[in-house]
């Protein structure tokens, strides 16, 4: 009795997946129209507030459109958004997956240059920050090491007992008489 209540409930199953198949092969096209309406009205907003260097609020809108529907185009946007508010990693996966996403690609070479040039503008960056800090400029514009070296014979002067003035041009110290 078993087999014969697993196979009714098969041949039930598929009669009702055969009735649902018609109404959903209808609702698929529906929702992916549905779906390209919202990202066509996302895909505006940002394009105006690109046009506006509102690059944050585009940025967030051309992902909206990208989540609603899958449009290779989007990801190159994106990336544009994430490239003038300075992502630049970030940029360069979104120029990435518009690559990977899309087919035939009209722009491939200028997306690869952009890429290097991002990639180096990085590698710039991390070279920058791992060096160690060159210190500061005084108002004269000497270096530190010079101001450094003056205050030193200033501090030697006071600390003998001198009274000294300070000559900013040539960084020497130079003796004083005191008033009378």
């Amino acid at each position: 009795m078993r087999p014969f209540r697993l196979a009714s409930l098969l041949v039930l199953a598929g009669l009702f997946g055969a009735m649902a198949l018609p109404g959903m092969a209808t609702a698929a096209p529906a929702a992916r129209k549905a779906d390209k309406d919202l990202a066509r009205a996302a895909f505006l907003r940002g394009t105006k507030h690109y046009n506006l260097n509102e690059y944050k609020e585009a940025l967030d809108s051309f992902k909206d459109a990208y989540r609603a529907y899958e449009e290779p185009s989007f990801l190159f946007n994106i990336a544009q958004c994430q490239r003038q508010l300075g992502m630049r990693a970030d940029a360069i996966r979104s120029y990435r997956a518009y690559l990977r996403e899309g087919s035939n690609i009209r722009n491939r070479e200028d997306v690869e240059q952009i890429i290097a040039g991002l990639e180096r503008s990085v590698r710039d960056e991390e070279t920058t920050r791992a060096r160690p800090p060159q210190g500061t400029l005084g108002p004269d514009g000497a270096p530190p090491s010079a101001r450094v070296a003056m205050l030193d014979r200033v501090g030697a002067a006071l600390a003998s007992g001198a009274r000294t003035a300070l000559d900013s041009e040539t960084t020497r110290v130079l003796p004083t008489t005191p008033p009378v």
